[in-house]
């Protein structure tokens, strides 16, 4: 993983595209590059469980001729995987009907956003030694059974990080990279009052490991588990409620099934149809902003 703007990947990507063209002049190709790492610490009652690192890379390759569109992917990215996806692409080319309403995307111009892209990357991740990581989550494990005394174990705590980069290249003049960055903590502490034992979690996750607050998301996870101790099932009726900010999450993941245009097109959301038309109550407003900076959904295009 490189700390600039993914070299490596798109120097691939353009030598790839110059071997097929000599190779090919025929073929329309468009190629998907992506690499990442990711690394992580767990502790449970406050002794180390283990530390994670890992990484993965691969590639995909799409290639048209005469309305006939063909896929092959692969784990890896080096040049014989590449020429090995043009081989597989190609063998299939001859058995797929033609479609002369396939094609490629063509290149669009558009204005660089390197405010948006310094947001999304953190040049300090992997750089200090997870056991910094860990000395971290040991004071907060401390803190936070000073929250309440029927707090009587901190269950897990863990942080983790990673970062990718991918690049999109095609015959067509597409060239278009992007790359990213994530840091996170959790905590679950377990709480007991007599016969009455509850488990309260919260977490965070940011672009960059200075924004995450290890002390405040431990304190979370204790006061719930504390708040959590009594509680009671009611009986059915109608109330008012108010919800935990918590609970915001898990409603926009109902919501967001139902927005997917995977969902949509094959008519298995209830909202199929219903374009321009009052849905929900006007105090709900749903936005999906790719270009939020700092946003942990947040990209400079779209890999599909």
């Amino acid at each position: 993983m490189t700390s600039g703007a993914t070299p490596g990947l798109e120097a691939l990507a353009a030598d790839f595209l110059g071997w097929l063209r000599a190779r090919d002049r025929g073929v329309e190709a468009e190629i998907y590059l992506s690499r990442g790492e990711e690394r992580g610490v767990e502790m449970r009652d406050g002794l180390l469980d283990g530390l994670s690192q890992g990484a993965s890379e691969g590639a995909g390759l799409r290639i048209l001729r005469d309305g006939r569109m063909a896929f092959a992917w692969a784990g890896g990215v080096s040049q014989e995987t590449l020429r090995g996806l043009y081989a597989q692409a190609a063998a299939q080319i001859g058995h797929l009907e033609s479609d002369p309403c396939k094609s490629l995307p063509a290149a669009a111009g558009g204005a660089s956003e390197p405010a948006l892209e310094a947001s999304l990357w953190d040049e300090g991740l992997f750089t200090p030694p997870l056991g910094e990581r860990v000395e971290r989550l040991k004071e907060c494990h401390a803190r936070a059974l000073a929250h309440d005394p029927r707090l009587s174990a901190v269950l897990r705590a863990g942080y983790g990080e990673s970062r990718g980069e991918m690049v999109i290249a095609s015959s067509r003049g597409v060239f278009s990279r992007d790359r990213g960055t994530s840091a996170s903590v959790g905590f679950s502490v377990l709480a007991r009052d007599g016969d009455d034992v509850q488990v309260g979690s919260a977490f965070q996750s940011a672009c960059k490991a200075a924004d995450l607050d290890f002390g405040r998301v431990a304190g979370q996870a204790a006061r719930r588990a504390a708040e959590l101790l009594g509680a009671r099932k009611l009986a059915g009726g109608r109330r008012s409620a108010i919800f935990d900010p918590w609970c915001a999450g898990e409603i926009l993941g109902l919501v967001a099934d139902l927005l997917c245009a995977d969902q949509v097109q094959r008519g298995k959301s209830l909202l199929a149809g219903r374009l321009g038309r009052t849905v929900g109550s006007p105090l709900a407003t749903f936005l999906d902003d790719p270009r939020r900076p700092g946003g942990l959904g947040s990209c400079l295009h779209d890999d599909e």
